[in-house]
């Protein structure tokens, strides 16, 4: 349960980390107000996303469900950018431009990056484990 709780910080704070430099590229404040103000529609879609995929199981191999790529962890991030976009626009914000595509790029690589060095980390020192005894 640890784990899960440190995942889902490194997501959120990923996320406010998108908001953040998108609201400085614009030339807007970077209050913190401002930047869950921008954020908060793409971190429902992280909840909403997290509850879909179920992130805090295993599979049926044993590897945290928030570690596989496939199809857990593009689903949550194509889930969250979807809610995210969407949610903008019932709020009565837009989604003009290349936002939409800058936005999938980010969450994608962020949300998705993260869990492949992270695995590809495990992997490597359980080869190193199994390799030493």
């Amino acid at each position: 349960m640890k784990k899960s709780l440190l995942w889902i910080a490194i997501d959120v704070v990923l996320l406010l980390l998108f908001s953040f430099q998108g609201r400085g590229a614009h030339d807007e404040s970077r209050t913190f107000v401002a930047v869950l103000d921008t954020a908060w529609p793409f971190l429902v879609g992280l909840a909403i996303a997290w509850v879909i995929t179920r992130q805090w199981q295993t599979t049926e191999g044993g590897l945290p469900r928030a570690l596989q790529i496939w199809p857990s962890a593009l689903v949550l991030a194509v889930t969250t950018w979807g809610v995210g976009l969407a949610l903008r626009v019932v709020a009565g914000d837009t989604n003009s431009g290349g936002f939409p595509l800058v936005a999938l790029g980010f969450i994608a690589l962020m949300l998705v990056g993260w869990r492949i060095v992270w695995g590809s980390v495990l992997r490597i020192r359980a080869k190193q484990e199994r390799a030493e005894a």
